[in-house]
């Protein structure tokens, strides 16, 4: 455990669906989500980061969050180890051209599970989260009928999930 710091960057897809009052009408969106990371081991099981979330969809949107995480490490001195993950933070989803309060960041819990293969000073991760995103009330009702899909994703509750692919670098 003498490597107790760790970057770590993944990539990969990341879907949301918003849940509306009519929730038939939503659809999920698709995004890819870039992630850089800087964590902390405390214990060999234990460690905690601070995660930048950044994404983009087919449909012009972007998103934007930061996260607290919080990692246990099932085999934690084995190459190959397993851990459980929790995630508290911020993330706003709108159009470039969206108004203030639709890119409000809103509170977002994450929870899930991933896989790492290490070396002395880099690991491959492969990680399947649940994200639920919760809702912007200071957003004002909208003016179409029915709603656009930025829209409904920048006012309601979200639930989601993501695929991350990437490498941490240890010192």
């Amino acid at each position: 455990m003498a490597k107790r710091w760790a970057i770590g960057l993944d990539v990969g897809p990341e879907s949301y669906k918003p849940d509306t009052p009519v929730d038939a009408d939503s659809q999920q969106t698709d995004f890819g989500q870039l992630e850089l990371a800087a964590r902390f081991r405390i214990r060999a099981p234990i460690e905690i980061g601070l995660a930048l979330h950044l994404g983009g969809s087919k449909a012009d949107l972007s998103m934007g969050g930061i996260y607290l995480d919080f990692r246990y490490r099932f085999m934690a001195e084995q190459k190959l180890n397993i851990y459980a993950l929790a995630g508290l933070g911020v993330l706003a989803i709108a159009r470039d051209a969206a108004s203030d309060d639709a890119k409000r960041g809103r509170g977002s819990l994450r929870l899930g599970a991933g896989l790492e293969y290490r070396w002395s000073w880099f690991a491959l991760i492969a990680e399947l989260r649940l994200i639920g995103v919760g809702e912007n009330t200071q957003l004002g009702p909208s003016v179409t009928t029915p709603e656009p899909v930025d829209y409904e994703l920048s006012r309601y509750k979200l639930s989601g999930g993501s695929l991350a692919l990437g490498a941490n670098v240890y010192f």
